[in-house]
């Protein structure tokens, strides 16, 4: 007698298709993005602080790392390279985690030419050794993972949860567990120093094999740190900040800094690169920011005046030219903002 099974009676082509359908990864919020066409605006992300036990700076640069490198996918930002904002930031003495108060914010914006600036924390990091789950809880971490939400289980970094130093290959062992991560991630306008956007987000993973060194010693036993162990923890996180953050950017109109002042032209950072047109309207604004509320560290308020237009003659890869049409008396201070068409 012969057995048969459910997938006999389907044609191999259709079989194939089901059997590829369910091996493909799932595609993420930033890769779901619409195509964008429009400019992009310039971006500053400093080092997000590490407020957790685990992974000290190295979990620090993957989480800055993967957030760069998600905010670059949504491919409607453009972000200061690495090279040119460190030595901005040691230059003026500042971390690059602590806050900037809103002057230091203008100051490190302008030379950078970023419209914003992104800063954050990760706030949480827990482990949960064996996790066993229903089917009804399986089931509602599927359809989270479907729309993009992470994973949510109630992942909470205990007490006993210890971070031990480096091991030797012979001192690692292996635990089955789930992880969940906690980061909070806030979008500054330069400009006005004014938190525009923040986000906390929670991300994870199941089943994941965590490094442990063994030891009753507070200094040798604990969880040791494994890249790809956060990556797989963060990513869920990462990708919710980058996807809304674009989303949010959308909104925003794009403002270039002035780098130069000619005879009847003014020189803008952002060039093709920020995905500037020749031909497009500009006006060009005197910004001016009023007393700061020691309480907030923000302006109580922040005047903006048009003192002139212009039009975009000429686009080279990192910078713009602008015939002015209208108005004089510019400064460095000045910014130029793109006329909505």
């Amino acid at each position: 007698m012969i057995l048969r099974t459910p997938w006999m009676g389907l044609p191999l082509g259709l079989l194939l298709l089901f059997l590829f359908a369910c091996a493909a990864p799932q595609k993420s919020l930033v890769d779901s993005l619409p195509t964008y066409h429009g400019p992009r605006k310039i971006l500053a992300v400093l080092k997000l602080e590490n407020a957790t036990r685990y992974g000290g700076a190295p979990f620090s640069r993957l989480a800055s790392d993967m957030l760069v490198s998600a905010l670059k996918r949504t491919d409607r930002l453009l972000l200061v390279e690495r090279e040119r904002l460190d030595p901005v930031l040691e230059e003026h003495a500042l971390g690059q985690t602590g806050p900037l108060d809103p002057i230091t914010q203008a100051r490190v914006g302008q030379i950078l030419g970023a419209q914003f600036l992104v800063m954050g924390t990760i706030t949480e990091f827990g482990f949960q050794e064996g996790v066993k789950k229903g089917k009804e809880q399986r089931e509602k971490d599927r359809e989270q993972e479907e729309k993009g939400e992470g994973r949510r289980q109630e992942v909470k970094e205990s007490d006993e949860m210890r971070v031990a130093p480096a091991a030797s290959p012979g001192e690692i062992h292996v635990k089955k567990g789930d992880t969940r991560v906690v980061i909070e991630v806030r979008v500054v306008e330069v400009k006005s120093g004014r938190i525009l956007w923040s986000k906390q987000a929670e991300g994870g993973d199941r089943g994941l094999s965590v490094l442990f060194r063994f030891g009753s010693d507070e200094g040798e036993g604990g969880i040791i740190y494994d890249q790809a162990t956060a990556t797989r923890t963060l990513r869920w996180a990462i990708d919710r900040c980058a996807y809304e953050m674009a989303l949010m950017m959308e909104e925003r109109p794009w403002e270039g800094r002035i780098a130069r002042i000619g005879d009847r032209k003014i020189f803008m950072v952002g060039g093709r690169d920020a995905g500037v047109k020749v031909k497009s309207g500009v006006e060009i604004l005197r910004v001016e920011p009023k007393p700061i509320d020691p309480a907030a560290g923000e302006s109580l308020e922040m005047v903006e005046e048009r003192i002139g237009r212009g039009e975009v003659v000429r686009v080279e890869e990192h910078y713009s030219v602008v015939e002015v049409k209208e108005g004089s008396g510019f400064s460095f201070n000045d910014l130029v903002r793109l006329a909505e068409r």
